[in-house]
């Protein structure tokens, strides 16, 4: 082995490992060969390189920051106007906004004049609404009012007219006998005046009634008054007052009511003598039902000529119109007295019926019987 180079790394040789100076090789000729182990170092690396073709490695630089830049502001074009991207221009040009339209970039200008001439409008209006109600009327004595012309008086409506009474027409035979079958009848119209529409009824006797009763008449008339009144009888006498009311809910004057009863007496000018406000009522006792009628005279009005007109009652045709049914024959007329009073009366073939008529001091009192004009005198007391 002398004359060759030393490998230690020769796989075909296991050089003993000597462990010093006359020691003894930990490995014996005979152990078996290790494996080759390759140790990588930093001139390998660059051997390696060099082999492969590669540069001679170098250090690693940083590169330098780099300096800052102010960033470029994007310019602001106008509504419609064809925006280019970088590096490329647009070979059509922008087209031009039609007449009367205004660019996009000129609308702040267009809502700024519209603002301030809304200012301005504001500012003049509140300035002349100062001037107009609060300077004008401290100068010169403030706004004068238009006075609203007073309303038209309005007229009185006119009353209406009630239906002229139906009356039946009794003739007279034989002188003093009367019957009470007659078909003709004889009609007189009356006119009221606006004093006659009554509301509300006061009653003449100071003495109130037993009873009082509202009746309303579809039509005014001696058989539509006689048509409410049922004749009947009582063992205990019985005065009831009926107050009659026409369809407007209006009582009947004097004139209504004694125009249906005896319209040749009591014409229009000879109820006007009398209150409007009358009492009527019936007295019922065992011999049957009577009406009672009692007038009091209206202030100013002359009694002498009242008393002489009422007289017509005797040679009235209408005397049955007093009675609910047929009082038979009558007989003369007399004087007589009763409680007190002078009066004249009637006496027929139905027992009970009698007519009677007087006057205690202002007032006329009428009954188709004595037992009623009796009550009735004694209640007006």
């Amino acid at each position: 082995m002398a004359g060759e180079n030393f490998n230690p790394f020769n796989q075909n040789q296991n050089p003993p490992i000597g462990t010093g100076e006359g020691e003894s090789p930990l490995i014996s000729p005979g152990t078996p060969k290790m494996p080759d182990v390759d140790v990588r170092t930093f001139g390998s690396d660059v051997k390696s390189m060099a082999d492969t073709g590669g540069g001679a490695p170098k250090p690693y630089q940083p590169a330098a920051p780099a300096e800052s830049q102010p960033v470029p502001q994007e310019e602001k074009k106008p509504f419609g106007e064809v925006f280019e991207t970088p590096g490329e221009v647009s070979p059509v040009p922008a087209e031009m906004p039609p007449a009367g339209m205004q660019e996009f970039g000129a609308a702040p200008k267009f809502k700024k004049g519209l603002f301030a001439g809304l200012l301005v409008l504001i500012i003049v209006v509140g300035l002349g609404a100062i001037g107009y109600f609060y300077v004008y009327p401290t100068f010169f004595g403030g706004v004068s009012e238009i006075e609203s012309p007073p309303p038209a008086a309005q007229e009185p409506a006119s009353p209406q007219t009630p239906t002229p009474p139906i009356v039946p027409q009794v003739p007279v035979v034989g002188g003093e006998t009367t019957t009470m079958t007659s078909t003709a009848t004889t009609t007189e119209e009356i006119t009221p005046s606006p004093s006659q529409t009554l509301l509300e009824h006061k009653s003449l006797f100071k003495t109130a009634a037993d009873v009082s009763t509202n009746i309303t008449l579809g039509i005014v008339s001696i058989s539509s008054i006689k048509g409410q009144l049922e004749f009947s009888t009582a063992q205990v006498p019985i005065l009831k007052e009926i107050i009659f009311k026409n369809s407007d809910g209006e009582i009947l004057s004097a004139s209504g009511v004694m125009g249906a009863f005896l319209p040749d007496v009591f014409s229009a000018t000879v109820s006007a003598d009398f209150e409007n406000d009358l009492t009527l009522a019936t007295y019922t006792n065992d011999k049957g039902t009577w009406p009672v009628i009692v007038l009091k005279l209206r202030s100013g009005s002359s009694l002498t000529e009242a008393k002489t007109t009422v007289q017509k009652i005797e040679t009235s045709a209408n005397l049955p119109n007093f009675f609910i049914t047929d009082p038979g024959t009558a007989s003369a007329w007399k004087n007589g007295t009763t409680e007190g009073v002078s009066n004249r009366y009637r006496t027929f073939s139905l027992s009970g019926a009698g007519l009677n008529y007087g006057w205690t001091g202002d007032t006329l009192v009428i009954s188709s019987s004595y037992a009623g004009f009796q009550e009735a005198l004694k209640r007006l007391r």
